[in-house]
């Protein structure tokens, strides 16, 4: 009797040779008995037998939360029929009022209306909070930065936004060099990051690098200006 593949349909040979490595580098022929499939169309019917027995093991079961009846579409899905009466499990166990996937609402970053999954739900999308989250702590990540850059340079310190409001209200919002209040503030060291090592060496202060004694609020323009400079 002539078997064929159950995969690509062609003759089965009784005896199939396969050609194998071994470990003195010399190549030898073992032969292999009779089989349902080729060699080369093993994995292939590997995962046809793997949809087929995930098939046989789909029942139809009962949602959980409306009680209708639902056909399983994977092995994992054994609970709900819908998203939304996923959603609304959650919801209960959390203690928040049930429904609020159909009620519209809006975003407060871009305007557009949609649907929200729970209740305090205030973006339309994943990008929209990233971007009204950086806008919030912008001031705090900014701070983060010069700090970092002070523990790089060997000088230390620490301030907090609390500490920089305060700073900043000392010169009325303004520019601590061109005295205009109608700019945008930037932080600026007193004594560059640059120059703080000799400086230090020298008059020994009782602070450090990125503490808020050696701080200042300068415009954008002046601190481009100052650059390494130490103004008087």
């Amino acid at each position: 009797m002539i078997k064929k593949c159950l995969v690509c349909g062609t003759e089965i040979a009784k005896k199939q040779s396969i050609k194998v490595k071994c470990k003195d580098g010399s190549l030898k022929i073992i032969t292999i008995p009779h089989k349902k499939v080729h060699s080369r169309c093993f994995s292939e019917w590997k995962n046809l037998y793997r949809r087929l027995r995930r098939k046989k093991n789909l029942k139809d079961l009962k949602c959980k939360w409306c009680g209708k009846l639902f056909h399983q579409k994977n092995l994992h899905n054994d609970s709900f029929c819908s998203r939304e009466c996923a959603t609304n499990t959650i919801n209960k166990r959390k203690g928040v009022n049930v429904g609020y996937r159909g009620t519209t609402h809006k975003c407060k970053l871009c305007g557009k209306e949609y649907l929200a999954y729970v209740s305090n739900q205030k973006w339309c999308s994943k990008k929209c909070r990233r971007d009204i989250d950086y806008r919030v702590n912008y001031e705090q990540k900014i701070i983060n930065v010069h700090i970092r850059k002070a523990r790089k340079a060997e000088g230390g310190g620490r301030f907090t936004k609390k500490e920089w409001n305060e700073k900043k209200k000392l010169f009325g919002n303004a520019c601590a060099d061109c005295k205009k209040s109608d700019v945008k503030l930037t932080i600026d060291h007193i004594i560059p990051i640059s120059k703080w090592k000799e400086w230090a060496k020298m008059n020994k202060p009782n602070y450090k690098l990125c503490d808020i004694e050696n701080l200042q609020p300068l415009c954008w323009k002046c601190n481009n200006h100052k650059r390494t400079k130490i103004l008087k």
